[in-house]
Protein backbone atom coordinates (compact mmCIF):
# COMPACT_ATOMS: atom_id res chain seq x y z
CA UNK A 1 0.00 0.00 0.00
CA UNK A 2 1.10 3.47 -0.74
CA UNK A 3 2.04 5.86 2.11
CA UNK A 4 -0.58 8.40 3.01
CA UNK A 5 -0.15 12.42 2.12
CA UNK A 6 -0.12 12.71 5.91
CA UNK A 7 -0.10 10.89 9.09
CA UNK A 8 -3.54 11.74 10.25
CA UNK A 9 -6.31 10.91 7.49
CA UNK A 10 -9.39 11.27 9.81
CA UNK A 11 -8.43 14.79 10.04
CA UNK A 12 -10.84 17.45 9.38
CA UNK A 13 -9.47 20.62 6.78
CA UNK A 14 -11.10 23.77 6.23
CA UNK A 15 -10.32 26.39 4.16
CA UNK A 16 -9.58 30.00 4.72
CA UNK A 17 -9.70 32.47 1.46
CA UNK A 18 -8.28 36.13 1.90
CA UNK A 19 -8.97 38.51 -1.38
CA UNK A 20 -6.95 41.54 -1.93
CA UNK A 21 -8.49 43.34 -4.61
CA UNK A 22 -6.74 45.10 -7.42
CA UNK A 23 -3.35 45.13 -6.02
CA UNK A 24 -1.67 42.79 -8.86
CA UNK A 25 -1.89 45.55 -11.01
CA UNK A 26 0.01 48.01 -8.62
CA UNK A 27 3.19 45.19 -8.20
CA UNK A 28 6.03 46.09 -10.71
CA UNK A 29 6.94 42.91 -12.21
CA UNK A 30 3.70 41.00 -11.61
CA UNK A 31 3.57 37.32 -9.97
CA UNK A 32 6.76 37.00 -10.95
CA UNK A 33 7.42 39.66 -8.37
CA UNK A 34 5.30 37.80 -5.87
CA UNK A 35 7.00 34.45 -6.31
CA UNK A 36 10.59 36.10 -6.22
CA UNK A 37 9.31 38.03 -2.70
CA UNK A 38 7.55 35.42 -0.93
CA UNK A 39 8.37 32.23 -1.77
CA UNK A 40 11.72 32.34 -3.23
CA UNK A 41 13.78 34.03 -1.43
CA UNK A 42 15.68 31.07 0.35
CA UNK A 43 16.13 29.57 -3.65
CA UNK A 44 13.51 27.83 -5.65
CA UNK A 45 13.53 24.09 -4.78
CA UNK A 46 9.46 23.12 -4.15
CA UNK A 47 8.43 26.37 -5.20
CA UNK A 48 5.72 26.32 -8.02
CA UNK A 49 4.88 28.66 -10.75
CA UNK A 50 1.98 28.08 -12.57
CA UNK A 51 1.92 30.91 -14.73
CA UNK A 52 0.68 31.63 -18.36
CA UNK A 53 2.73 33.42 -20.88
CA UNK A 54 -0.11 36.38 -21.86
CA UNK A 55 -3.40 37.15 -19.59
CA UNK A 56 -5.43 35.92 -23.01
CA UNK A 57 -4.21 32.55 -22.68
CA UNK A 58 -5.61 31.69 -19.69
CA UNK A 59 -6.96 33.98 -16.35
CA UNK A 60 -5.09 32.58 -13.21
CA UNK A 61 -1.54 31.82 -12.78
CA UNK A 62 -0.46 29.95 -9.53
CA UNK A 63 2.04 30.04 -7.03
CA UNK A 64 3.34 28.52 -3.57
CA UNK A 65 6.55 26.55 -1.86
CA UNK A 66 7.16 24.74 1.35
CA UNK A 67 4.39 25.72 4.22
CA UNK A 68 3.48 23.66 7.15
CA UNK A 69 2.63 20.30 8.68
CA UNK A 70 0.45 19.36 5.85
CA UNK A 71 2.76 20.00 2.74
CA UNK A 72 3.96 17.34 1.16
CA UNK A 73 6.20 16.59 -2.34
CA UNK A 74 4.99 13.29 -3.92
CA UNK A 75 7.29 12.32 -6.68
CA UNK A 76 6.92 8.90 -8.39
CA UNK A 77 9.34 7.26 -10.86
CA UNK A 78 8.97 4.27 -13.16
CA UNK A 79 10.67 0.80 -12.81
CA UNK A 80 13.59 0.45 -15.14
CA UNK A 81 11.54 -1.78 -17.29
CA UNK A 82 8.88 0.95 -17.43
CA UNK A 83 5.68 -1.92 -18.06
CA UNK A 84 2.55 -1.93 -16.85
CA UNK A 85 2.69 -4.89 -14.23
CA UNK A 86 1.31 -4.48 -10.69
CA UNK A 87 4.39 -2.79 -9.52
CA UNK A 88 5.23 -0.19 -12.15
CA UNK A 89 6.92 2.07 -9.92
CA UNK A 90 7.73 3.45 -6.50
CA UNK A 91 5.94 6.57 -4.53
CA UNK A 92 8.20 9.33 -2.36
CA UNK A 93 6.64 10.85 0.26
CA UNK A 94 8.85 13.89 1.66
CA UNK A 95 7.03 15.90 4.82
CA UNK A 96 8.94 19.89 5.33
CA UNK A 97 11.31 18.39 7.60
CA UNK A 98 12.56 15.86 4.96
CA UNK A 99 11.36 12.31 6.71
CA UNK A 100 10.66 10.41 3.29
CA UNK A 101 8.35 7.12 3.29
CA UNK A 102 8.82 5.04 -0.22
CA UNK A 103 6.31 2.24 -1.28
CA UNK A 104 5.82 0.51 -4.47
CA UNK A 105 2.73 1.60 -6.55
CA UNK A 106 1.04 0.52 -9.48
CA UNK A 107 -0.42 3.38 -10.68
CA UNK A 108 0.69 7.12 -9.77
CA UNK A 109 -2.88 8.16 -11.10
CA UNK A 110 -4.59 5.91 -8.84
CA UNK A 111 -2.66 6.84 -5.70
CA UNK A 112 -3.84 10.73 -6.52
CA UNK A 113 -7.44 9.81 -6.87
CA UNK A 114 -7.15 7.67 -3.39
CA UNK A 115 -5.90 11.15 -1.98
CA UNK A 116 -8.50 13.46 -3.27
CA UNK A 117 -10.93 12.27 -0.24
CA UNK A 118 -9.36 14.12 2.04
CA UNK A 119 -10.26 17.34 0.25
CA UNK A 120 -13.68 16.54 -0.63
CA UNK A 121 -15.27 18.61 2.34
CA UNK A 122 -13.90 21.80 1.94
CA UNK A 123 -15.80 24.73 2.98
CA UNK A 124 -18.49 26.42 0.36
CA UNK A 125 -16.43 29.82 0.18
CA UNK A 126 -15.07 27.39 -2.72
CA UNK A 127 -17.27 27.43 -4.61
CA UNK A 128 -17.86 30.72 -4.72
CA UNK A 129 -14.01 31.41 -6.43
CA UNK A 130 -13.81 31.89 -9.47
CA UNK A 131 -11.27 28.96 -10.23
CA UNK A 132 -10.31 25.28 -9.09
CA UNK A 133 -7.18 24.58 -8.13
CA UNK A 134 -6.28 20.60 -7.99
CA UNK A 135 -3.64 20.09 -10.59
CA UNK A 136 0.11 19.49 -10.75
CA UNK A 137 2.94 18.49 -12.93
CA UNK A 138 2.98 15.31 -14.56
CA UNK A 139 5.73 14.31 -16.58
CA UNK A 140 5.52 13.36 -19.84
CA UNK A 141 7.69 9.91 -19.15
CA UNK A 142 4.20 8.47 -17.78
CA UNK A 143 3.24 7.86 -20.86
CA UNK A 144 3.77 4.20 -20.09
CA UNK A 145 0.19 4.57 -17.88
CA UNK A 146 -1.23 6.62 -20.28
CA UNK A 147 -1.02 4.40 -23.62
CA UNK A 148 1.40 7.06 -25.05
CA UNK A 149 3.84 5.98 -27.53
CA UNK A 150 7.42 6.80 -28.02
CA UNK A 151 7.27 5.88 -24.44
CA UNK A 152 11.66 6.64 -22.54
CA UNK A 153 12.96 7.47 -19.64
CA UNK A 154 14.24 10.45 -17.60
CA UNK A 155 16.56 11.23 -15.33
CA UNK A 156 14.53 13.07 -13.00
CA UNK A 157 10.84 11.24 -11.16
CA UNK A 158 8.16 10.65 -13.52
CA UNK A 159 5.36 12.62 -11.68
CA UNK A 160 5.56 15.02 -8.90
CA UNK A 161 3.01 16.97 -7.08
CA UNK A 162 2.96 18.98 -4.33
CA UNK A 163 0.74 19.08 -1.35
CA UNK A 164 0.03 22.80 -0.31
CA UNK A 165 -0.74 24.08 2.74
CA UNK A 166 -0.85 27.26 1.10
CA UNK A 167 -0.81 29.46 -2.42
CA UNK A 168 -1.72 32.39 -4.10
CA UNK A 169 -3.74 32.59 -6.90
CA UNK A 170 -3.86 35.75 -9.54
CA UNK A 171 -6.54 36.85 -11.61
CA UNK A 172 -5.11 38.56 -14.66
CA UNK A 173 -8.22 39.93 -15.36
CA UNK A 174 -9.33 41.57 -12.03
CA UNK A 175 -5.78 42.12 -10.78
CA UNK A 176 -7.10 40.52 -7.36
CA UNK A 177 -4.86 38.37 -5.37
CA UNK A 178 -6.46 35.21 -3.36
CA UNK A 179 -4.24 33.18 -0.77
CA UNK A 180 -5.79 30.49 -0.05
CA UNK A 181 -4.64 28.51 3.35
CA UNK A 182 -5.70 24.62 4.08
CA UNK A 183 -5.95 24.07 7.81
CA UNK A 184 -6.42 20.71 10.15
CA UNK A 185 -9.82 22.08 11.97
CA UNK A 186 -9.00 19.10 14.59
CA UNK A 187 -6.43 21.07 16.20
Amino acid sequence: NPPPFRDAPSARLGVKVEVINGCLNDILGGTARVVEEIFARDGTRDVFFLDSATPERTRFSYMGGVGGPLWRRISYTLDEDGDNDDTCGSLTVEDRRGSTRVADCSSVFDWVTGQTRFFSEFDDRLASLPFEFWGGPVGYELKCQTGGRRVHRSDNCDACFFVVEWFICADHHTGDLYAVAVHNTDV
